[in-house]
């Protein structure tokens, strides 16, 4: 979960009022809906398997794909119940019993773990990047300020160099065993990058509206450029990937809506439209199919739906209309990350009542129709942090901003 800043909040409320975020086009969606909030019961078919407090203030958490075991990280928070004095990774299996825990001398900047559990990648805030096998024993360690992406594929881990890290790269390559490969460079800033599911594509943005996608080897395969600055942009799978971009076409403020461009394989603009309010982030179905946009501003929690269909028309560039839509009035103080898995969108959803605020996980099928949503518990007021799920999505984590964390089975 993303913290959301109040400086932007304002100048998108400024903008609202004034009309500077000006030329808003009205979005028409067929089918609006509020985001209903989760009863105090779990749903038929979930139930909680284990909770636990953390020591310190849970900072990160990573669900390996096939074996559930966690990946942990917390950070000393003076606030939390259970004091720690150093930074703690650690990882539990599925049962919620603790494998291993490592005490370091820097609080961890982003790790990933693989889909069996056996293998994990963290970075620090002392710019290292170090691998550990599955019994916590430290295998490599290099100086490196990183993402890291796991690609299993072909052993490799593609340590992305975000906002944070050192501008004239985009992404170096390591195999397994700690060897760097090759590194990306870049003359100019970078804003975001996705790998695609299948771990054969890398799509990268850099500023002024510039889109590139390359193949894993490192090829770079075309690149196309937005009027505007990019926001988000994610990959689809296949051999003839789809590249989804999320832009603000104006420059000089938070725009009250941006527009979205859909790239084909050769780079060609294939769609284009609006959102219908200020969002932050995409997603595409693994097949290309559909896109979901989220978003959490002061008009409230936000996600909608675009289909794509498996194909474009030969010449021209569609128009992209949203099919639905589920909305809350209400802001969150985090925005929520979103996941696309099994023919579900899943989300984080902050909701309240006359006397609290609660959290909770939502998912909807490609239709709209909810499929289940789980009411979260932890201390009074808390809210959703962090959380994931495995690929079969039979188990879901969720992490309170109170360091509870939840278990959940799924039939």
């Amino acid at each position: 979960m993303k913290k959301v800043s109040l400086f932007i909040y304002w100048i998108l409320f400024f903008n609202l009022l004034t009309g500077c975020a000006g030329g808003s086009i009205s979005v028409l969606i067929p089918d609006q809906k509020p985001i209903p909030p989760a009863s105090f019961q779990l749903p038929k078919g979930v139930k909680k398997q284990w909770s636990k407090r953390l020591p310190g203030s849970l900072t990160d958490l990573s669900v390996s794909a096939q074996s559930g075991h966690l990946l942990i990280a917390t950070a000393p928070d003076r606030d939390s119940k259970i004091q720690t004095n150093q930074p703690l990774l650690m990882k539990y299996d599925s049962k919620g019993n603790l494998q291993w825990q490592h005490e370091l001398s820097a609080r961890v900047r982003s790790f990933a773990i693989s889909r069996s559990g056996d293998f994990a990648v963290v970075t620090d805030y002392e710019n290292k990047i170090t691998a550990y096998n599955s019994h916590g024993k430290k295998l490599w360690a290099e100086d490196d300020f990183c993402q890291p992406i796991l690609l299993e594929k072909s052993h490799r881990i593609l340590c992305y160099h975000d906002d944070d890290s050192d501008p004239d790269t985009v992404f170096s390559i390591y195999d397994w065993k700690g060897k760097k490969l090759y590194t990306q460079k870049t003359k100019e800033d970078v804003l975001s990058l996705r790998v695609s599911r299948d771990e054969n594509f890398i799509a990268y943005s850099c500023v002024n509206g510039q889109a590139i996608l390359m193949d894993v080897e490192g090829k770079t395969l075309w690149q196309a450029k937005v009027q505007g600055e990019i926001v988000h942009l994610v990959v689809s799978n296949g051999a003839e990937p789809k590249v989804v971009v999320l832009y603000d076409a104006s420059l000089k403020q938070v725009a009250a809506q941006q527009d979205i461009a859909v790239f084909d394989y050769k780079g060609r603009l294939k769609a284009q439209g609006k959102t219908p309010t200020h969002v932050e982030k995409l997603e595409v179905s693994p097949k290309g199919d559909a896109v979901f946009i989220y978003g959490n501003s002061l008009k409230g929690q936000f996600l909608g739906h675009y289909p794509l269909g498996d194909s474009f028309p030969k010449t021209g560039v569609i128009t992209l209309k949203p099919t639905w839509s589920r909305e809350d009035p209400k802001f969150a103080d985090y925005s929520s990350n979103l996941f696309i898995v099994k023919n579900m969108v899943i989300f984080g959803h902050d909701f309240s009542t006359a006397i609290s605020r609660s959290s909770q996980l939502v998912a909807y099928d490609f239709n709209g129709k909810l499929k289940w949503n789980i009411p979260l518990t932890g201390d009074e007021g808390s809210y959703l942090q962090l959380y994931g799920f495995t690929e079969d999505v039979k188990t879901i984590t969720a992490g309170m901003d109170d360091s509870t964390l939840n278990v959940y089975s799924l039939e």
